[in-house]
């Protein structure tokens, strides 16, 4: 009987955006329903549902999208010390050309999400949901995927400070664009993708997780 050939990660599936110039909502308020707007980024979106929106980039100390809802939507030119995005439902999200400090998302549900030509001091998911979840040319400082559930997701031509994956459960998470600083909770690679060249940078961790003495 031949032998059964591993299936190669499956490509994330990217989100169908559609981001035409927009009038400005004639009112905002926390949790509103927003359909086919342009929406400026200091609008006060925790609890909203945006479908077919564009959010202009949020700047300054501090954004909430806390529990919001957001399908088919982008978020572009972001320039804010901590976006919230707690416990809120992405689905067909694209955040690009940002700077965060912080992106706080744990608790959240990400599906067909795309996060492109960032630079994110953190990017929190823990205890999340991400599936189709694609990082393209992002430099992410520590990305934390500690109790997370992780489907069909990849970087690509991303630098990461540190990797935590305590506690996370991964499918298919494709690493291979990824260059990887550090790792936390190396037993925790299950289900991820590595290239043979990224394998030296990661054998002293997976040898003292497995507590194998290298002299």
């Amino acid at each position: 009987m031949a032998a059964r050939r591993d299936r190669a990660p499956r490509a994330p599936e990217a989100p169908d955006v559609v981001d035409p110039p927009l009038a400005a909502p004639a009112a905002l308020r926390p949790g509103a329903s927003l359909d086919g707007v342009r929406v400026p980024g200091a609008a006060a979106l925790a609890g909203a549902a945006l479908l077919d929106c564009l959010v202009d980039g949020p700047t300054g100390e501090e954004a909430d999208l806390g529990g919001a809802r957001l399908r088919r939507t982008a978020v572009h030119g972001a320039d804010v010390a901590l976006l919230r995005a707690g416990r809120g439902e992405w689905r067909d999200v694209r955040l690009a050309a940002s700077r965060v400090g912080a992106l706080e998302a744990h608790g959240a549900t990400w599906e067909a999400v795309l996060v492109e030509d960032c630079r994110l001091g953190y990017l929190g998911l823990r205890t999340a949901r991400a599936t189709d979840l694609v990082l393209r040319g992002c430099v992410v400082e520590e990305l934390d995927l500690a109790g997370a559930t992780v489907r069909h997701a990849a970087l690509e031509g991303c630098r990461v400070g540190r990797l935590s994956l305590h506690g996370a459960s991964l499918e298919r998470l494709d690493l291979r664009g990824a260059e990887l600083d550090a790792v936390d909770g190396p037993e925790h690679l299950r289900g991820a993708v590595v290239a043979a060249e990224q394998l030296p940078r990661l054998a002293p961790v997976l040898a003292a997780a497995l507590g194998v003495a290298v002299r």
